[in-house]
């Protein structure tokens, strides 16, 4: 499967695509920039290997700041997981001096990859970093590198050209932070796939990058490591490994791969990395490149205060435990036998209904007996004050086929399932009416997932009516899209306004106490939405509570 290829942009002395790089940023999509990297001096001056790059390095004053090197021993590949790599670090003289050998070849089997070398480090005063004066910065081979293009962000543009004017010399107050790094490369090297917490433009300067890029929406399917991990923003897939080893240990390898997109990128080309986006990449020998590194929108505001976090982090655990459950409620299949008596020719409305009752009521049967809403309800207040965290045996005993992961065809929910809203709540109105023992019995044993999609179907058909309600008071859009004479249309609202309220009347009507199945419909969402952010937490964070939310 070839991976879709990245957009591209042709930049020219008289094209400066900000605009179009601001919205790849916005809207969260990789660009590629042909000729994004001509500008810089660095392109002209550099040369066109890591050998000549080193020369001039040592010619802007660099020569005796610690460059990061990693060495391997075992092959090409880079891992950023700190348990796989081996810091080797050199002075920029030593790295020319061992590019200029033949020390470190593929042939001799030691690789070493230049990584990450800050060039300049611009931190705002909030940030916990910001007073790390001693980390080596090759400030020297800013000389070469600044001015930065015009289609970058301007606040990145500003907030280096403030740290980089006298008298700041590289520590003026900004409100963003800014990162430009050095990477080289002396003979082939592939990095881990992994995400940065920032929005990234990589620059290549001499030599080649294959980046393989997958979007945010595919971490749980990269087996990323867990958000506890001091490597967190690292996969545990190695993408040198074969299509068919991988699915071997990571069978959603080939979900994944679907998602991917592809850019090869060479001197003078830019690549633009939203954040978020995982990417793995693959370079030449004697690739030389650097990057831009900056906080996006959504870091500046998680950056701002641990409230403005703590806040974000509930509203996105919110938003992805809801993408849950309604996943899981669409993954739910039709109930065959239901299928067939809708697929009948010419079967009335009345005889659908007639035929569901008969389908639920058999249903409710396989539940036994009646729930003790109230033991229940007493064993769920000692459960909770004792921390524990099992379910209860009512609560695991009634589930049948209503699993909260897998519902098999046959259950309560997939009879719903092959129903329109209408439908259910015409069926649900009869049974009440004909058997509300049935009824009750089918509602209050209904398991958590079986009851978040009864409870989405009632708000399904309520908005259905109150749109037609709304419709009503134009008859004459109505009129004109349907065909009816005005006269009929008002004769049918004066029934359907009142049909909403006289459904609810009819369905608590059938149960016993109406508060104690309203608490037990709260109690099964509940249940289900909890059970949705455990889901969410282990899968997105690779972190298993072991315990409820």
């Amino acid at each position: 499967m070839t991976p879709l290829a990245v957009t591209e942009l042709i930049v020219s002395d008289i094209n400066v695509p900000k605009q179009q790089v601001e919205t790849a940023f916005e809207t969260s999509q990789p660009i590629v920039l042909r000729g994004g990297a001509t500008s810089l001096p660095a392109y002209r001056t550099w040369g066109t290997s890591a050998v000549e790059a080193g020369q001039r390095w040592c010619e802007l004053g660099a020569a005796a700041r610690t460059a990061h090197v990693m060495r391997s021993t075992s092959g090409p590949s880079f891992y950023g997981d700190m348990r796989r790599h081996e810091p080797y670090p050199l002075t920029v003289l030593e790295y020319h001096r061992t590019a200029r050998s033949s020390t470190c070849t593929s042939e001799s089997g030691v690789h070493l990859y230049l990584a990450q070398t800050p060039i300049l480090k611009i931190l705002p005063p909030r940030h916990e970093e910001a007073d790390d004066g001693d980390e080596d910065q090759l400030t020297e081979l800013l000389e070469d590198i600044l001015p930065l293009p015009e289609f970058l962000p301007s606040r990145v543009l500003d907030a280096v050209a403030t740290a980089c004017s006298p008298p700041n010399k590289g520590e003026g107050t900004t409100t963003t932070r800014v990162e430009i790094n050095l990477w080289s490369s002396l003979g082939t090297t592939s990095s881990s796939l992994h995400h940065d917490p920032f929005d990234n433009a990589l620059f290549v300067l001499s030599g080649t990058k294959t980046v393989l890029l997958f979007p945010p929406k595919a971490s749980w399917l990269l087996a990323q490591q867990s958000v506890s991990s001091e490597s967190a923003n690292h996969s545990l897939m190695d993408l040198t490994r074969t299509d068919e080893e991988l699915v071997r240990q990571f069978p959603m390898w080939l979900e994944a791969r679907a998602l991917a997109l592809e850019a090869r990128i060479g001197p003078g080309d830019v690549l633009c990395i939203p954040e978020g986006w995982w990417h793995h990449v693959s370079s030449s020998a004697n690739t030389v490149a650097i990057n831009v590194w900056w906080e996006s929108t959504c870091g500046r505001m998680l950056a701002s205060s641990a409230g403005v976090a703590s806040h974000t982090l509930r509203r996105c655990v919110q938003q992805l435990a809801y993408h849950w459950r309604q996943q899981v409620l669409a993954d739910i299949p039709e109930d065959p036998t239901t299928v067939k008596l809708k697929a009948a020719a010419h079967i009335s409305k009345d005889s659908l209904e007639e035929a569901v009752v008969s389908r639920l009521e058999t249903i409710s049967q396989q539940y036994g007996t009646q729930v003790d809403v109230h033991t229940i309800k007493t064993k769920k207040k000692r459960r909770f004050d004792e921390g524990r965290s099992e379910p209860l045996e009512e609560e695991s005993n009634h589930q049948n086929s209503d699993s909260l992961g897998a519902d098999g065809g046959g259950s309560f929910a997939a009879v719903m399932q092959a129903l329109s809203a209408q439908e259910l709540r015409g069926s649900l109105l009869r049974m009440a009416t004909l058997m509300p023992g049935r009824l009750e019995r089918l509602v209050m044993n209904a398991s958590p997932l079986a009851m978040e999609m009864l409870t989405q179907k009632f708000e399904e058909a309520d908005r259905i009516e109150a749109h037609r309600r709304g419709v009503h008071r134009d008859s004459k859009t109505y009129q004109k899209t349907y065909g009816t004479p005005q006269d009929e249309v008002h004769g049918f609202w004066v029934a359907a306004e009142n049909h909403g309220q006289s459904f609810y009347d009819g369905f608590y009507g059938a149960f016993r106490s109406v508060k104690e199945v309203f608490d037990r419909m709260l109690d099964m969402k509940e249940q289900f939405a909890m059970e949705s952010v455990e889901a969410v937490l282990t899968r997105e964070l690779g972190v298993n509570l072991g315990f409820r939310v």
